[in-house]
């Protein structure tokens, strides 16, 4: 089975280096991009490589569910995983209830890689 490739929303920062380096060990993932925030909330985001947008809260500067949303409102065509340890659960509900949507717990430093690649080929599958 190919890996499946993933565009990381993440900052220059330890946390994201630590999930890069995770997810490449990891062989259903391969992450082909990291793309800032300030790409994102500027609209100058280019996903076109990945299959699936990971975003990881320890490793942005910027609010998660605002970020989320821009992601739903500008880039809705791209499946979407939020990967946190500290996520509330009203929005945890709402990202359940989004159909290009996932929410995968990590522990603080522990990314599971294989349910992360699991929840990203169920929303490919979904699409």
């Amino acid at each position: 089975m190919d890996p499946v490739r993933i565009a990381l929303v993440g900052d220059e920062t330890d946390t994201a280096r630590a999930l890069t380096e995770t997810a490449r060990a990891e062989p259903t993932l391969a992450v082909e991009q990291t793309v800032s925030t300030v790409a994102v909330t500027d609209e100058r985001a280019d996903f076109d490589a990945a299959q699936c947008v990971v975003v990881a809260d320890d490793a942005i500067e910027a609010p998660l569910q605002n970020l989320y949303e821009q992601l739903r409102i500008v880039y809705a065509g791209y499946p979407t995983v939020i990967v946190s340890s500290q996520v509330s659960r009203p929005f945890i509900d709402h990202l359940l209830a989004d159909s290009a949507a996932e929410f995968v717990y990590a522990p603080d430093d522990d990314l599971p890689a294989r349910l992360l690649a699991a929840r990203c080929r169920s929303l490919l599958a979904g699409q």
